[in-house]
């Protein structure tokens, strides 16, 4: 099977939706012995092994309806992918030649099938200007859902509304995978670096993983760590990702000393640092769901997660985590889960295992490639 993969970047770009890319490619060839071919834009791509790289393919413009249709008519390919957020196509997420573009490879090659993957629908209705994008964002996720025979989306909320868009089409739900591939380290390495790092070798180490983003509720995590201190748990928070300095202002002085920012890190030091970390403190404003890769990582890694459910939350995080998993509006008792599991080592070993056994059952991208391929050949049995 020939895959053509409309992606506009890939690593080394920071790009979560160009990492899940990289990988699901990577297991597509490696596993599956398919053909994939990445039709990016220009720019210097890491290619991944054994795959095909387009570059210039996606342009800005009006330009678009000849370079995306003259390289899918050369490639001839049995499947083309759209990987969507709106955001990968316009600094404002509004594209109208991206659906003409498809909408004329669909006309032109009758044998071709098309599915996208929703990675993210829509700007929600925060306040005016969003919800004025969010209506042209609908407009445009329309448009190319009447192009494909299929379509994928990264949690069951979003599949579930999608499926009322298209009711005669098929709609599957699709998790994303870990971007951190798990690097084998030493004990004595992990302690030179918990050294260097300057944390106090006794103390808890609290994880935060991902950028700085108010959707990954900073302050609760700040509040956590500093209730936690108040009770006299001895514990130490490490933040790895980018946007460490704005969490370091918001951070009370007196908690300074207990914080630790790394930075954006290049993938194996990323693991390198989550294998330091005893309790991964990761609460989400709408809900741990499928889509957010960090959680991923944190779960591929074997690491006890404490996070919360919310709207967007998915059936399965509530199956397998249960009480563990603490609705986002009650912060009392997120605290006091995180107490315990700092007091009682079993229990974070439980909630460890709980955590790298849904991974392993779920979502190695080996399994999350699987029923990719499924998807289409259900699509292409109709």
């Amino acid at each position: 099977m020939h895959i053509a993969i409309l992606i506009p970047e890939l690593p080394p770009k920071v790009n979560g939706i160009g990492d899940y890319t990289f990988f699901l490619s990577q297991a597509l060839v490696k596993e599956f012995d398919c053909q994939v071919t990445l039709l990016t834009s220009e720019g210097n791509f890491q290619c991944p092994q054994g795959c095909k790289l387009e570059r210039g393919v996606f342009v800005p413009g009006a330009a678009l309806l000849e370079t995306l249709p003259k390289a899918m008519s050369l490639l001839q390919a049995d499947w083309f992918l759209i990987q969507y957020n709106p955001f990968l196509y316009a600094h404002r997420g509004f594209n109208p030649w991206l659906i003409a573009a498809v909408a004329q490879i669909r006309s032109q090659q009758s044998n071709l099938k098309v599915a996208l993957m929703a990675h993210e629908m829509y700007m929600t209705a925060e306040n005016f200007k969003f919800a004025i994008l969010g209506i042209f964002h609908r407009i445009q996720l329309w448009g190319l859902l009447r192009s494909v025979d299929l379509a994928f989306a990264s949690i069951d909320t979003w599949a579930a509304e999608l499926r009322r868009w298209m009711p005669n089409k098929p709609v599957f739900s699709l998790p994303v995978g870990s971007n951190v591939p798990v690097i084998s380290v030493s004990t004595d390495a992990l302690e030179r670096l918990k050294k260097e790092l300057a944390i106090d070798p006794s103390a808890l180490v609290l994880g935060a993983f991902g950028s700085y983003h108010y959707g990954r509720m900073p302050e609760r995590v700040l509040r956590t760590l500093e209730r936690l201190d108040q009770r006299k748990i001895k514990v130490h928070l490490l933040f790895i990702g980018s946007g460490g300095e704005q969490l370091r202002k918001l951070c009370p002085t007196h908690l300074h000393p207990m914080l630790t920012t790394t930075g954006a890190l290049e993938c194996e030091a990323v693991s390198t640092h989550l294998q330091l970390v005893d309790l991964l403190i990761s609460p989400f404003l709408d809900g741990i769901s499928t889509r957010r890769s960090s959680a991923m990582s944190c779960l591929a890694h074997g690491l006890p997660l404490l996070t919360t459910s919310g709207r967007l939350s998915d059936a399965l995080w509530h199956k397998a985590f249960g009480d563990q998993l603490i609705p986002v509006e009650n912060e009392d008792a997120y605290f006091e889960a995180a107490y315990q599991l700092c007091l009682k080592e079993a229990k974070r070993r439980e909630l460890a295992y709980t955590s790298h056994a849904l991974y392993q059952n779920q979502f190695t991208w080996g399994q999350i490639t699987q029923r990719l391929l499924d998807a289409f050949e259900k699509a292409e049995r109709v």
